[in-house]
């Protein structure tokens, strides 16, 4: 009887570690049929490098044009910062409020020079549609109804890549203007509270 059950408890996959390993194995056994053949990427090849010659020089203009609008934007606002006579929350609300939409632009700019080169590439078949794309692609949305030509696929990845890049230089930048505005408020707002002293009027008397 002990033999008997042992036998039987033994012979159930899913009771030991045998059968766990054997289940497992087979959860994990791909048919051959169903494999990508490693030749098909070699097929690919000439067409993704295509994508990246276009793409990277793309990256690389874009952001160096990103870099330096912000510049240009850190620059004019040093200058209202440091002239400015406004009360602190006016000035806060017209620095922060201009640079991010100047940054906006920025991007929007950026975006028409990928969409520049879709129309260039017959990747898409008119510049509204270049345009929606590039946008779509470079915020990372992807719910636009558009596709790009089998052959120029990658270069919408490469775009919204470029997108990541392109945000975290504009978070950064706004990050750190919002810093240095509420610095330079709370560095001139105990000037700005100090009472000012009363004017002493001096009356001269006329004797005869």
């Amino acid at each position: 009887m002990g033999r008997d059950s042992s036998t039987a408890i033994s012979s159930l996959p899913s009771l030991t570690v045998r059968g766990v390993i054997q289940r497992c194995e087979a959860d994990w056994r791909v048919p051959y049929a169903n494999l990508v053949p490693l030749g098909s990427f070699d097929a690919h090849s000439g067409v993704w490098g295509a994508d990246w010659a276009w793409a990277l020089p793309l990256i690389v203009v874009t952001v160096v044009i990103h870099v330096f609008g912000l510049g240009l934007i850190n620059q004019t606002a040093n200058r209202i910062l440091h002239g400015s006579v406004c009360r602190p929350h006016a000035v806060f609300v017209m620095l922060v409020g201009g640079a991010t939409l100047l940054a906006t632009c920025l991007h929007g700019f950026e975006a028409i020079l990928w969409a520049i080169a879709y129309r260039h590439l017959n990747a898409l078949p008119d510049n509204d549609s270049a345009v929606l794309y590039s946008l779509s692609a470079i915020t990372s949305y992807g719910h636009a109804d558009l596709v790009l030509e089998s052959r120029w696929q990658l270069m919408g990845a490469l775009e919204a890549l470029n997108g990541w890049l392109l945000f975290g230089l504009t978070t950064a930048f706004l990050f750190a203007m919002i810093n240095k505005v509420w610095s330079a408020n709370n560095k001139l707002e105990p000037v700005r509270s100090q009472p000012k002293a009363p004017t002493v009027f001096h009356v001269r008397k006329h004797f005869r």
